[in-house]
């Protein structure tokens, strides 16, 4: 059986997480919830046609930025809750 590109690559790179269930696991959320944060929050996923796959830096990077928005909106005094800022994707 040939492996595909995408999961033969991200098999070889240890800081690579492939597809939603180890993204929720190494986040400690759910599948679900980790879908969400795609969804509502930006969360950098990259999408092919079989598979999801996240670095470990960008989870850094993304939470740091998370962090800065909540940060920012409380001082303009603006809720950091889901619905409040940034448009969802579609």
């Amino acid at each position: 059986m040939m492996l595909e590109p995408v999961y033969a690559f991200a098999r070889a790179h240890p800081d690579l997480l492939l597809g939603w269930k180890e993204i929720a696991t190494a986040l400690g959320h759910s599948e679900r919830t980790v879908r969400r944060w795609w969804d509502d929050y930006g969360l950098p996923v990259r999408r092919f046609p079989r598979y999801v796959v996240l670095s470990r830096q960008h989870i850094d990077r993304w939470i740091l930025g998370m962090d800065d928005l909540q940060r920012r909106l409380t001082a303009d005094g603006i809720s950091g809750r889901r619905g409040s800022g940034r448009p969802r994707r579609k």
